[in-house]
């Protein structure tokens, strides 16, 4: 009778456990999808801000000038100088480890969290062990 008690409690904490860890993935994804559809609407209207004050400024140089077009090659010029200092400044891997380390970060609050729930599961199982042991 007490070992049917305890393989029962026994698949009850799996199936709690794996449950626990379904919601877990499930609330880590949707922090990413969170994340990343803000970070698109905040680069989409960043392009857009980006793009019309580059009109503006193309144009104010364009009447300063007294030209049609000579406004808009300046501008598209800062912005090739500007690229060019970026890509010679930073390189495709120190890029890539800043993606992981923050990739990373983020698994790495949800595993702490994890384990200290894990912890706190153990000292539980152990105090109720203990207790049904000395009955």
């Amino acid at each position: 009778m007490a070992i049917d008690k305890i393989l029962e409690n026994v698949l009850r904490y799996i199936e709690s456990r794996f449950e626990l860890f379904k919601l877990e993935i499930e609330e880590s994804v949707s922090i990413a999808l969170v994340r990343l559809i803000q970070g698109l609407i905040i680069g989409i209207l960043g392009v857009f801000v980006l793009l019309f004050f580059s009109w503006g400024v193309a144009n104010a140089l364009n009447v300063w000038l007294n030209s049609t077009f000579v406004g808009y090659f300046l501008v598209g010029g800062i912005y090739l100088i500007l690229m060019l200092a970026v890509l010679s400044r930073s390189g495709e891997e120190k890029l890539k480890q800043q993606i992981e380390g923050k990739v990373s970060g983020m698994f790495d609050k949800q595993k702490k969290k994890i384990d200290t729930e894990e912890n706190t599961e153990a000292m539980v199982e152990n105090d109720v062990y203990r207790n049904n042991s000395e009955i």
